[in-house]
Formats: structure tokens, sequence, C-alpha cells
């Protein structure tokens, strides 16, 4: 009886899971469903919402807030795929069903909420210099024609899918947008500033979506933090009136992408690790911060989650260090 309970729990289960996650559509200018892990302003981190490409633009659209990134202000399109947990409620549902069942049975049950996806990374340039990433969760085998597309209305892609982004890449921005200008002197001068650059990997193989994750994940906390009166991304050209701003260097020392289907079937496998060798420094090349720094994901969550615990650890590390509030005076 009990066999037979489960085994109707599991073809339940699966007449779900093998409904499509995403909206199919073989049109790019029409709507796809998708999630917006990170990178548009405006738009919460994971964020469900429908992608469009037309009139030589990304569109992202949310509902309540939308983004576009016009296809002039790419610099480059990167391609990758990663193992998920199929959303929405059902997922929340079923592990919570998976927790409460007999071991190895919850265990095998996490099993048919695993989904392929594609990652598309798209960097661009906002009007003043400054680089973004907008990464997205796709349909599986979607990227690559969504990649052809943006590069078919203008966008720029000239490293192959998955190459290093270069930190001293030559800025691109829209000739169509204005600069945007801000205050040169910030108001609060007991606070540093700060310029965050992309994470490097040398020879180290790692994703792009994973390095421009630290990113924008580094630039948000630091915005949010109140350590720094003013927080410049790589590239912003308001930046180089700043002659006391810091800035952030990491580089990929290590990396090892798990699987997050083996974490949650035992605690001793499947963790992701990354390694970066993290620099904060001063314009004469003064290293204030020199330190390796370690994430993980070790249980529940996805891979790309080990780019928010290492972000949170730099973090840490810079609030201990009482050199940083020691603010040149203005010139």
């Amino acid at each position: 009886m009990r066999t037979r309970t489960l085994t109707g729990f599991f073809a339940i289960l699966l007449s779900f899971c093998v409904r499509p996650a995403f909206a199919q559509n073989n049109d790019s200018s029409q709507q796809l469903k998708v999630r917006c892990l990170a990178g548009l302003p405006n738009i919460k981190h994971n964020a469900g919402g429908f992608l469009s490409i037309q009139d030589a633009a990304l569109h992202f659209d949310a509902g309540k807030h939308r983004a576009t990134v016009s296809a002039s202000s790419i610099e480059d399109i990167f391609t990758g795929s990663e193992v998920t947990e199929a959303g929405g409620m059902l997922g929340e549902a079923a592990k919570g069903a998976a927790a409460a069942a007999p071991y190895d049975s919850g265990a095998a049950l996490t099993l048919l909420l695993r989904i392929k996806v594609d990652v598309l990374t798209v960097t661009y340039r906002d009007p003043n210099g400054g680089l973004h990433a907008a990464i997205f969760a796709l349909p599986k085998d979607r990227a690559p024609q969504l990649r052809a597309d943006l590069i078919a209305q203008g966008a720029h892609a000239s490293s192959p899918t998955g190459a290093q982004i270069s930190p001293t890449a030559k800025l691109r921005s829209s000739s169509a947008d204005p600069p945007i200008v801000h205050a040169s002197v910030p108001a609060d001068r007991s606070k540093p500033t700060v310029i965050v650059e992309p994470v490097g990997a040398a020879d180290v193989r790692i994703p792009a979506a994973f390095r421009m994750a630290i990113y924008e994940d580094l630039v948000e906390r630091f915005e949010r933090s109140g350590l720094f009166s003013q927080v410049y991304r790589s590239g912003d050209r308001s930046a180089e009136s700043n002659p006391d701003a810091l800035t952030i260097r990491a580089e990929v020392e290590k990396f090892k992408e798990g699987s997050q289907t083996a974490r949650e079937l035992t605690i001793f496998l499947g963790q992701t690790k990354v390694t970066l060798d993290v620099k904060l420094a001063r314009r004469d090349g003064t290293n204030i911060v020199n330190q390796k720094v370690e994430g993980r994901v070790l249980f529940f969550g996805e891979n790309l989650g080990v780019t928010h615990d290492v972000a949170k650890r730099i973090l840490k590390i810079l609030r201990k260090n009482p050199e940083i509030l020691r603010v040149s005076p203005a010139a």
C-alpha cells in the first residue's frame, strides 16, 4: 500500500514538472518568459518577466517595472547553462513534501524538480560608461538564438561563448544617450568612494555568468552598506575627477562548479566553491586590502548562489578594516 501511495505521488509530481517551465516562442521579437537574475536597473534579482528583442534593443517587462538596453550599448554576450529547480509554488511545495517524506524517497523527489535552463549574460555600458551585466535564465536551447538576434540588431559580441571579459576593454556607450553627470566630490567626506572592477579569471575556467554576478552583487551590496559615500561602476567617467577613489579588484584563483542535486541528496557532495584574490587599492597603487576570499554553496541553493556568499564575505572583510575610513583630504 505504501509503495503504491509513493508511486502515485511521484506520478502526480512528474505530471506537473513536465509542463513547460517557460513560455516557448520561436520568434525573439515576441515575448519570452524568463528570469532576470541580476543586472537591470529597477529590477529585483530573480524577477520573473518577459524578454523581447525589437527596435534595436533588449526589453524586459516585469509588470510594474520595465527595463530597456539599447543594442548599441551592448559590449558582449555570453551563453551557458545551469540545472535549477522548477519555479513557482510547485517547487516550494514539493521541496516541503520531500523533506517530510521517508529517507531516500524524499531525496529522490527533488530529482523530479530539476530542469536545465540556458543562461544569457549581456554586458553593456550606461550613458556614463559604467559597466553593467544583465543575467537571464531562459528556456533550454534559446540563448544562442537570442545572442544571434541581438548581434543582428546591432549589439557587439567580440568574444566567443564563455570567453573572459577584460576589465580594460574599450568603453562603448550609446551616442544617442546624454552623459550622466555625478558630483565630482561626494557630500560626505567622512566616507571613502570606491570603483568596482569586473572579476578577472586569467587561466581559470569559470562561466561569465558567475564572474559578472559577483561584480553586480558587489556593486549592490556596497551601495546598500553605508560604508561608501559613492560607488562607481567600472568605466564610469565621473570617477576620473575623484582622486581619492579606492578601487576593488578580484581575480579568480580556483573554481569548482558543483551540483545542486547532489547537494540536496547529501551534504558531502556537490559543493560549489570559488576562491578570489581580492585587492582594495588607493590611486597610487597602495593596497589597503590584499586577501583571499572563498565563497561556497553547501546545502540548498542554486550554483549561482556562490556569488552572493563571496560578495557578502568581501564586504564583511572591508567593514573590519580601519584603513578604509582614512580618507585623504580634498585636493
